[in-house]
């Protein structure tokens, strides 16, 4: 079952990640729900303990921020619940814990992906 869920993102994370999508091979626009889902199982694979959740994440004080739509499937559904109850025992206190994952996933594989293309365009040169 489609988990179904709208978030805040900073404009320039928005705009990031449509840029991001636009270039990336095999995605588009129409990708972003994937991609995020895509994303979410990354942080939640490669950092077990989530511990770059939240990291960068200051929502803008001027207020330009965008409500994005996000559909994920069953198993980006499930990683997210994980992360959830991951973070919400080190943290019962902390809020907005759902969109607080999705965007610490967009921010770590856009991290991810300029770091691994970085590398690769190294080795086309050496």
């Amino acid at each position: 079952m489609m988990l179904r869920t709208t978030l805040r993102l900073p404009e320039k994370l928005r705009d990031a990640l449509t840029e991001h999508l636009k270039a990336a091979d095999g995605y588009g626009v129409r990708d972003k729900s994937r991609w995020i889902g895509e994303a979410i199982h990354i942080l939640v694979t490669e950092d077990k303990m989530l511990g770059f959740v939240g990291v960068g994440s200051r929502m803008d004080p001027d207020g330009n921020e965008v409500v994005s739509k996000v559909e994920l499937n069953d198993e980006a559904a499930d990683d997210l619940k994980t992360a959830i109850r991951k973070l919400r025992r080190q943290s019962p206190l902390m809020e907005g814990v759902q969109s607080e994952v999705i965007r610490s996933a967009i921010r770590y594989r856009l991290r991810r992906d300029a770091n691994c293309h970085r590398v690769a365009e190294e080795e086309k040169q050496a």
